[in-house]
């Protein structure tokens, strides 16, 4: 576990963070940076697990800290997207303290996922070859112990009312332009605290 306050250390921390990241030997080694100089974005981009902005409060670090070693249970997401440059983007964006991602090259394989582990969250790319995020889609919602698997539509294109009527299974649509920042592990979060919230009204109902 590292600690860096990039305001005290400059640019020193962004190049201990560049030799940490791109070593084998300490590239699994959590990383927090410290800041109150809204260098949030590049502190992700250059690796970190997670930014917190100072004054830090303590309950809230320790927290963090507990998930970051192991203390924590992690969500499990599934990521299907073909575009290599399109799942490192997400690998960057999702800190490893709150996600665990799991990628499929193609629909086939993200199905195949599914058979095996169920995730918590599916994260799927719509413009795909063979069966592409529709297909998708569809092909979850025929099954009915999926009914309540929550799935966010990722696209770099701009969506028409026909592509959209096929997409009313994905809980959210995202553009790929507005992946950025918490811009995505918020939403993924908002989703899954409303499903939560969700499971818990009808285990009560019942």
């Amino acid at each position: 576990m590292i600690l860096l306050d990039v305001v005290v250390l400059g640019d020193e921390s962004w190049r201990l963070m560049l030799q940490l990241r791109q070593g084998d030997r300490h590239d699994t080694i959590p990383i927090v940076v410290l800041s109150n100089s809204g260098d949030e974005q590049k502190a992700l981009h250059f690796g970190a697990d997670e930014y917190v902005r100072k004054p830090v409060d303590g309950p809230p670090l320790i927290a963090l800290l507990h998930r970051l070693i192991g203390g924590g249970d992690a969500a499990d997401i599934l990521l299907v997207d073909d575009e290599e440059v399109s799942r490192y983007l997400v690998r960057q964006l999702l800190p490893k303290s709150r996600f665990t991602v799991r990628e499929a090259t193609d629909g086939e394989a993200g199905l195949r996922q599914i058979a095996r582990v169920r995730p918590a969250l599916v994260l799927l790319d719509i413009n795909m070859p063979g069966v592409d995020g529709c297909d998708f889609l569809a092909r979850v919602a025929a099954d009915v112990s999926l009914a309540d698997l929550p799935m966010i539509a990722l696209t770099s294109t701009v969506i028409g009312p026909h592509e959209r009527a096929r997409l009313t299974r994905a809980v959210r649509i995202l553009p790929k332009t507005d992946l950025y920042g918490t811009k995505l592990s918020d939403t993924i979060e908002e989703v899954l605290a409303a499903r939560a919230t969700l499971t818990r009204e009808v285990w009560t109902s019942s």
